[in-house]
């Protein structure tokens, strides 16, 4: 046991040591999977031999004469196993709070730790011990070893590799037994999410507490049943019930997030469900209208769940409207003049059929109720929210599809053609951080044409030059002093960019760093605020870079026929505007812009035959570096084909080189 203590304490620091070199401290308690488990051997073993400890110095008989004597030393056994639990973890959160306070880890993570610890070490300890407890009261061979090992493997960590192991043999109810009976994290090798933080969610804690509850009365039953007690047999019936009521709560606990569990872990993702998934764009003839206006009740626990009321305006006459809405979302009812109406859903489309024919001429109101988890990037439930304004979380106007797989799955930005007005109850986590103004106690309301961001969870709002509002991870702390320059030439540059590309420029009130995990443009400019794709070590995110003005290239001109578009194209063109952008506007040097050191590695290697139409494309912006107007009349050509055409291609780009050239 003392090996087992000094062992877990260097492994903590240790942790805590690489945690601290990427400013990640949340991931110090999330990656102790290792300690966990052998801690779960420990008690269980340690269990077993306190069990046995009379019969070991032969004094099993003397307790038993004793009246109550030996029961009470099995209840004092217990009260043992729980001090030694919370001295082991106590010793490793005074560890853990002692290098937080050396390294000026914000308190945050004090808190969230020692949650951490209660949850995932003094509980699964305890109920390791009490059951190694009961497996030396009832299994008097040397047998008990073997299968406490046995046990100990289902009970811990190790549960997962033996999950992976057998997952394409099990029936999927088993699955999901394993990650039940799991009493370390049920997902340990889930990777740390700075916006979301540890699982803490109320399901474990209480999932946590029924199986303590449980091993405590099959304990306490064990014992009076040895003793032979004059009403053993009348309270067998009802201890045998709870157990039973308190499995039966585990598993309702548990039951609806273990199908999100399952799938994060082994198997299936929403690349596999849109690789899978053919479903047809729908087109303009049921998505010729506009909401004018929203309406919505939320409430976020288990899951997501949306009463919204929507005010449409139609373009033309019908009987059907098309709208876009994350297939996980699942309509529950539809209410037109107070009365249900038929619907449909396939993949992100909701179709909704209406008793007769709507005139354009009149605005009509419709209610929609459904409930539902978000793709596994995002989430929603009782310890956080993380709704983007860019992805179809509640129904929009169905002119384009939530996602498609196009190489990879690709999430497409929506904005309305007009700005909406959203008036918002919430009830969830908090502090809710959106881009809507709150107007009175759990009431937000605003208008926008880029939809409502939702966030809540390990997150701060700071206020950067007396204007701009920045949503930041706790984990990123260690920003730069200098933030009010930083975030405001990062506002000049978007603003110069969308200008010089002929965008409309947009007003950023507030920026939300969000870890998306999307893969895609890390950069969305919407209605009055930004969003910022970002990870563990991204402290710098406003740094001037090739890089940056890549990205802000990007989300000053993306749009659904963009973001259709092959990536090298995508990439080739922000990368060219970086290349001319950064040395006109920042002298930047050019041989280290990604187009130079990099993407022509990408054309030797993959697009040999294109190596031409690279090599002039370079030309052409060398000769012309001074010639502003010729550049910027060449790059909105090019911006202007890959924004319309349904396939944009290297003899596109050389003719309209070409062209320009003349």
């Amino acid at each position: 046991m003392y090996l087992l203590f000094l062992g877990s304490l260097l492994y903590l620091g240790y942790r805590a040591n690489l945690a601290f070199g990427i400013y990640a401290p949340g991931q110090i308690v999330n990656g102790t999977a290792y300690i966990v488990q052998s801690a779960i051997f420990l008690f269980m073993v340690y269990g077993i031999l306190l069990a046995k400890q009379e019969t070991m110095d032969e004094s099993y008989e003397v307790f038993r004469t004793i009246y109550k004597g030996w029961r009470n030393k099995v209840f004092a056994k217990m009260i043992h196993i729980t001090i030694i639990v919370l001295l082991f973890s106590g010793l490793h959160v005074l560890l853990l709070f002692v290098l937080f306070g050396f390294n000026n880890i914000p308190a945050p993570f004090y808190y969230s730790s020692f949650l951490y610890i209660v949850l995932y070490w003094v509980l699964p300890f305890m109920i390791s011990g009490a059951l190694g407890l009961f497996l030396g009261i009832v299994v008097k061979s040397k047998i008990v070893y073997p299968l406490m090992m046995i046990i100990g493997v289902f009970i811990g960590p190790l549960n997962q590799m033996v999950f992976i192991a057998l997952t394409k043999m099990l029936p999927v109810w088993l699955q999901k037994l394993m990650f039940l009976i799991n009493l370390g994290q049920s997902d340990p090798f889930r990777i740390y999410n700075i916006v979301y933080g540890s699982p803490l969610e109320g399901f474990r804690w209480n999932t946590k507490f029924y199986f303590l509850a449980m091993i405590l009365i099959i304990l306490v039953t064990t014992v009076f049943a040895i003793e032979k007690r004059k009403h053993f047999k009348l309270a067998l019936i009802p201890a045998s019930a709870l157990v039973l009521l308190l499995g039966a709560l585990s598993w309702n606990e548990m039951s609806p997030h273990l199908d999100e569990l399952t799938s994060k872990q082994a198997i299936s993702s929403d690349t596999k469900y849109y690789r899978d998934t053919k479903v047809a764009k729908y087109n303009a003839a049921n998505t010729d209208f506009i909401v004018k206006s929203y309406d919505m009740d939320i409430t976020v626990d288990n899951g997501l769940k949306n009463k919204v009321k929507m005010n449409l305006e139609l373009g033309s006459t019908t009987n059907q409207l098309i709208f876009s809405l994350y297939h996980n979302f699942r309509v529950q009812s539809i209410r037109f003049h107070n009365e249900e109406i038929p619907f449909e859903q396939e993949a992100d489309y909701l179709t909704v059929n209406f008793p007769g024919k709507l005139d354009p001429s009149i605005d009509y109101e419709l209610a929609i109720d459904y409930e539902g988890y978000g793709p596994q990037r995002f989430f929603s439930n009782d310890q956080a929210i993380m709704m983007p304004g860019f992805f179809s979380w509640y129904p929009v106007p169905g002119n384009q599809p939530t996602a498609e797989f196009v190489n990879k799955t690709v999430f497409y930005t929506f904005n309305s053609q007009q700005p909406v007005q959203y008036t918002m109850k919430y009830t969830g986590p908090t502090p809710l951080f959106t881009n809507l103004d709150e107007t009175s106690n759990h009431i937000w309301s605003g208008r926008s044409t880029s939809g409502i961001t939702l966030v809540s969870g390990d997150m701060e709002e700071i206020q950067v030059n007396n204007k701009v509002d920045l949503v930041r991870p706790y984990t990123l702390y260690t920003m730069p002093k200098d933030l009010d320059k930083d975030v405001s030439s990062f506002i000049d540059l978007y603003g110069d960019i969308a200008q010089v590309l002929g965008q409309p420029r947009k007003d950023i009130n507030k920026i939300f760093l969000l870890e998306t995990r999307l893969g895609q443009s890390p950069v969305w400019v919407e209605d009055g605020y930004a969003i910022l794709d970002v990870a563990v070590g991204n402290n710098n995110v406003f740094t001037l870079s090739d890089y940056l003005i890549q990205n802000i290239v990007e989300a000053a001109v993306q749009n659904y026929s963009w973001e259709r578009q092959d990536k090298t194209m995508r990439e080739l063109y922000t990368s060219s505007f970086s290349y001319w952008y950064g040395p006109k506007k920042y002298n930047m040097d050019k041989k280290d812009s990604f187009l130079i050191y990099q993407y022509s590695s990408i054309i030797d290697s993959y697009f040999p035959q294109n190596k031409s139409t690279f090599n002039k494309l370079v030309e052409f912006l060398d000769a012309n570096h001074s010639n502003d107007e010729k550049i910027h009349s060449f790059f909105m050509s090019w911006l202007d084909s890959l924004r319309n055409k349904e396939y944009f291609g290297w003899d596109t780009l050389d003719t309209i080189i070409s062209n320009n050239k003349e």
